[in-house]
């Protein structure tokens, strides 16, 4: 399995491909968006258990933490950092309800919090997508 083997890269082709058509479609849209959103193609990387190869699109700012998109064929997720300031100005309502208590669940990691998710489905993707422009949206204000 490419996934999970630690001394083959895959291509992004690979990654996808191991994923259920639905789960597939999923990730592909999150990464077309993230890509419209101003996120760096992906590049892949090995990030050990319990993500092994994962798909990480880095904003173009660098101090912005990167967009984790973890294609495990049993639980496909996403996972990034957001800063406090940020995540004390979500508006909670508007995400899905796993993201919602992603949110309330995350980890603590000095100012930031490390959240992730499931793509359960191409609404839990969006709130990827959302989260990253409300996050950029917040650091041009700041």
């Amino acid at each position: 399995m490419s996934w999970s083997d630690r001394f083959q890269t895959p291509t992004s082709h690979d990654l996808t491909s191991a994923l259920e058509p639905e789960s597939a479609e999923i990730v592909s849209g999150l990464l077309g968006k993230l890509d419209e959103a101003g996120l760096a193609q992906p590049r892949i990387e090995w990030m050990g258990l319990p993500w092994r190869w994962t798909l990480v699109c880095q904003p173009a700012d660098e101090a912005t933490a990167p967009v984790y998109v973890v294609c495990d064929p049993e639980n496909p997720r996403v996972a990034t950092r957001v800063e406090t300031p940020v995540l004390e100005s979500l508006p909670a309502k508007k995400f899905q309800r796993p993201v919602r208590e992603a949110l309330a669940v995350g980890r603590q990691v000095g100012s930031s919090l490390w959240v992730e998710w499931s793509l359960e489905s191409a609404a839990c993707a969006d709130d990827m997508v959302n989260l990253v422009e409300i996050r950029s949206s917040a650091k041009s204000d700041g």
